[in-house]
């Protein structure tokens, strides 16, 4: 992961293996919501794409509620052909909740991609820009994802580019965090 002051973005990727990016963050928020602006790295050859990544292109994914203690995540993806999914990590094998990857209208190709996800009494909306994608009721999970750290889960050979990642609480929240007011300095030092 580097950070492009000059451009304004921080930049990710992967070469053949997937690879998690974990925000040094103590966190015990249960509800939330997370707010990013996402692009893959333009995929012009499709032919290509496919021999070296799959039909599904390059993947990222925002991960949520990583719990270290149980090695357990939600993970929401997108990848390169415009499709999504909610996926469940547990004992290094990924298992996904919406079944296989979901086609989406609301992802665009080779452009920044805006992922809202709200998060209240462990049901869970996602939005990709500024439309509902997905609502998903996970109150089965609420023993073992109840809080965890945030960060980015990368397919292989992916690159990526995250312009913001921006965590809000609720009103109502009290916990470790509740005085935190970071600047954008120390943002940059905890990613």
């Amino acid at each position: 992961a580097i950070i492009v002051d000059s451009l304004g973005y921080y930049g990710l990727g992967s070469e053949k293996t997937e690879y998690p990016v974990l925000i040094g963050w103590k966190n015990d928020l249960t509800n939330f919501e997370l707010k990013s602006s996402i692009r893959l790295k333009d995929e012009e050859d499709w032919e290509a794409i496919q021999k070296l990544q799959g039909k599904t292109g390059q993947i990222i994914g925002i991960i949520l509620k990583y719990n270290p203690s149980n090695q357990e995540a939600l993970i929401f993806q997108i990848n390169g052909v415009r499709q999504y999914r909610l996926s469940h990590l547990k004992n290094e094998t990924m298992r996904s909740l919406t079944g296989d990857w979901r086609n989406s209208e609301n992802l665009k190709r080779n452009d920044k991609n805006e992922i809202i996800i709200r998060s209240k009494n462990n049901r869970y909306e996602f939005y990709i820009n500024g439309k509902i994608e997905l609502k998903k009721n996970l109150e089965r999970l609420k023993n073992v994802l109840s809080s965890g750290n945030f960060g980015f889960y990368l397919g292989p050979k992916t690159q990526a580019m995250i312009e913001y990642l921006y965590i809000s609480a609720t009103k109502e929240y009290d916990g470790i965090n509740k005085l935190l007011n970071l600047t954008e300095e120390d943002a940059k030092k905890l990613i």
